[in-house]
């Protein structure tokens, strides 16, 4: 919803393995959520490099956090939104 009222924007969604992530948002709740709630709103994804693009230009990211290359990649970018799924299988020491 956020994404929506808000145009322009970039949100991400992080969880521990990128491929879990992709298996069980990307691919099956987001576009479900999208059908059920949001049937009216378009939305493109851009699966190769893991957004969609949402409403008036904005972005949802999905990222896995269990790849140093990963994590690289959306550090420095600026998120309206973070929602991390599975937090406890996010191991905050190997960010140290």
């Amino acid at each position: 919803m956020r994404a929506i009222k808000a145009p322009n924007s970039r949100h991400g969604f992080f969880r521990f393995r990128y491929n879990h992530l992709i298996a069980s948002t990307y691919l099956d709740t987001f576009p479900k959520v999208m059908r059920v709630c949001y049937p009216g709103v378009e939305f493109e994804p851009h699966k190769q490099d893991g957004y969609v693009t949402i409403g008036e230009g904005s972005e949802l990211w999905f990222a896995g956090l269990d790849d140093k290359e990963r994590t690289e990649k959306i550090l420095g970018m600026e998120f309206a939104t973070l929602f991390f799924g599975e937090c406890s299988q996010i191991h905050t020491a190997q960010y140290r």
